[in-house]
């Protein structure tokens, strides 16, 4: 048997702006995915095959999968799951195979599937350290997002992420000025699905990665965040980031959507696609709309947060 593990992400700051070179901020996430593979000689009346189970934070197989290897590229499709398993798998090479093996996937997941912190991306990350393949280009042949959250689970320490036309690219980030006991996650519970969110509004993104003076200000803002020496710089500026992308998209403001008003020096962001998953709160906030934010759940930032590695 075989044991891997990829940590979950959460992205600070450049949440659809980095899928046109922005910089975004991300940071890992103390629970993450967990893979056990397990390879064994495949009966002799039996064809070499691929036995894959996932299970969920409860310990409740929600995927209970098999196909026989020589199969795979004609694999029929049932469910949504099954698809993102067997596209998968169909990039796997021929020669990462051992004829007559077979082999048993089993991951377990450390958090709800319900709060965004890439149960996709740890997958793609888990089983490309299996296979020894290269994440970043499954990532994108396979969801075709920007793999900041690749990039997370790979190197598992909070960094500035962007991509260019030589594909990802991204550095270390010291980001102990975010270790703040006053900041809290609130996990909405409305799973998110970031590519699909990102089409919606491409026509928004690529008018900002087109215009100059749009480029100016969100780079000013990220570069604030990236340089702060202080938490009231980052909140302002995470502040100011969401603000201004809510005004060129027309998405809502997690303030717009709760029904809410800003606080004085409070703080409610989205962390990701904006419409649910989840929100970084801090306690003034949290504390002015307490009637608000005790249907969800909520979780103190330093409980959750790796802020190095």
């Amino acid at each position: 048997m075989q044991t891997f593990y990829a940590p979950g992400k959460i992205l600070l700051c450049g949440e659809y702006l980095v899928l046109k070179g922005f910089n975004g901020i991300a940071l890992p996430t103390k629970l993450g995915q967990w893979l056990e593979v397990f390879e064994f000689e495949t009966p002799n009346d039996k064809a070499d095959s691929i036995i894959y189970s996932a299970f969920d934070l409860e310990g409740y197989k929600w995927i209970d999968w098999d196909c026989e290897i020589n199969n795979i590229q004609n694999q029929e499709i049932s469910n949504s799951s099954e698809e993102f398993l067997v596209k998968f798998f169909q990039l796997i090479p021929e020669n990462n195979w051992k004829q007559g093996y077979s082999y048993r996937f089993e991951t377990r997941l450390e958090f709800s599937q319900k709060w965004g912190l890439g149960s996709s991306s740890t997958f793609v990350s888990l089983l490309c350290q299996y296979f020894r393949l290269n994440p970043f280009k499954i990532e994108q042949q396979l969801l075709g997002g920007s793999g900041y959250d690749i990039a997370v689970a790979e190197l598992k320490h909070p960094l500035i992420f962007w991509r260019n036309e030589n594909g990802a690219n991204f550095r270390r980030w010291t980001s102990g000025h975010t270790k703040n006991s006053n900041w809290n996650i609130v996990f909405l519970n409305e799973k998110i699905n970031s590519r699909k969110s990102s089409e919606l509004i491409m026509g928004a993104i690529e008018e900002i990665a087109s215009d100059a003076a749009y480029q100016m200000q969100f780079q000013k803002i990220i570069e604030m965040i990236e340089m702060a020496n202080d938490i009231f710089t980052i909140e302002a500026a995470l502040e100011m980031y969401q603000l201004l992308l809510g005004q060129i998209t027309n998405l809502p403001t997690p303030y717009q959507l709760l029904n809410i008003k800003p606080v004085k020096q409070g703080l409610c962001k989205w962390l990701g696609a904006w419409g649910g998953d989840m929100l970084l709160v801090n306690d003034n906030v949290l504390n002015e709309y307490q009637e608000v934010f005790k249907e969800y759940e909520v979780y103190p930032w330093n409980e959750i947060v790796i802020y190095e590695k």
